[in-house]
């Protein structure tokens, strides 16, 4: 979001090593108004 200042990663979805394509899912992202996905 172009107004979010600061969020928190609540949970990684890829593993240290692990390999990462192009709109893959590696984490998702706390903010106080929501919980999303962020995409390589």
């Amino acid at each position: 979001s172009p107004t979010m200042q600061a969020g928190t990663i609540a949970r990684w979805e890829k593993k240290e090593g692990e390999k990462i394509n192009e709109g893959d899912l590696i984490a998702e992202v706390e903010t106080d108004k929501a919980t999303v996905g962020f995409e390589s």
